[in-house]
């Protein structure tokens, strides 16, 4: 946990730099926050996160280990530890025992979880990555990226059935989201075209009896923009999906004629290649 006294208005003011993407103002603030209490782990690793960015790795390892030093029992100090090591590709063994250490202070993370089982993969431990994603699915038993990742995890192992058997509960979950979000968004059209009605009602002073022989009916409002369930607009979960899944513009995915089966496949083939890499029989045929 933090010391809430590292929150003071040199840190706060660094943090406002680096959110605004501004790095080089956030360097020359977060140095002015240590200057100010040399003890600040917050400050130390606000410095840390805007050295990275910066492609300053050398320093933004010394800062975070800094940080730590100050405040060992920092869970988020800990997985900006992970997460720098894990993206520069450096000791993987401490980026493992940091992302632990995190999830001993802080279990409920399970985003965290998920980075973990994906570094075990790349570090060749299928098993153990396998048990922290299940760990993940304790916490959120119907997260489509945990289950994405444990289905890729199991045909890895081989275990065909098994990873089948996850996608058919991946396409259950995905199917009732659709229905519930088609259902909220008819209240969003019922919810809006009510309103409409309602004000033409209260704006216009012909009773309601000669405006139904005056008027062809009420007008209806255009579609509002939807709004998905899960807090994302429409074109943001687009861009969201993205993202993660990249653009497969390979000749199959031009054919019109394959099935919604065929191109939800690649999808999820784009983004095991992303998260695991090539299997081993992908390796053998290169080869």
């Amino acid at each position: 946990m933090s010391n809430p006294d590292d929150y003071n208005e040199f840190t706060l003011e660094a943090f406002d730099y680096f959110y605004a993407g501004q790095f080089a103002e956030a360097e020359e603030k977060f140095r002015t926050a240590i200057a100010h209490s040399s003890t600040n782990a917050v400050a130390w690793m606000g410095y840390h996160r805007t050295l990275a960015k910066l492609g300053k790795d050398t320093d933004a390892r010394s800062a975070i280990q800094r940080s730590l030093e100050i405040n060992s029992n920092d869970s988020e100090a800990w997985f900006c530890l992970a997460s720098f090591l894990d993206e520069k590709n450096l000791e993987t063994s401490t980026a493992l025992d940091a992302y632990h250490r995190g999830l001993e202070l802080a279990p409920e993370e399970g985003e965290k979880w998920r980075e973990l089982a994906i570094l075990y993969k790349k570090s060749g431990n299928l098993p153990k990555s396998e048990e922290v994603i299940r760990r993940a699915l304790e916490l959120s038993p119907d997260n489509q990226l945990h289950l994405i990742i444990l289905e890729w995890n199991l045909r890895l192992q081989g275990r065909i059935d098994e990873a089948d058997n996850i996608k058919a509960q991946i396409e259950t979950i995905d199917a009732e989201e659709k229905r519930r979000q088609e259902e909220f968004d008819r209240e969003i059209d019922e919810a809006e075209r009510d309103a409409m009605i309602i004000n033409l009602d209260d704006c216009d002073g012909l009773p309601k009896e000669e405006k139904a022989e005056s008027d062809d009916g009420p007008l209806i409002p255009n579609p509002p923009l939807k709004t998905n369930i899960s807090g994302f607009f429409d074109e943001d979960v687009e861009e969201f999906e993205g993202s993660l899944f990249g653009n497969v513009d390979d000749e199959d995915s031009k054919d019109t004629s394959k099935s919604d089966k065929n191109d939800a496949d690649e999808i999820d083939a784009a983004l095991a290649f992303e998260l695991f890499g090539p299997d081993d029989d992908d390796e053998e045929s290169e080869d």
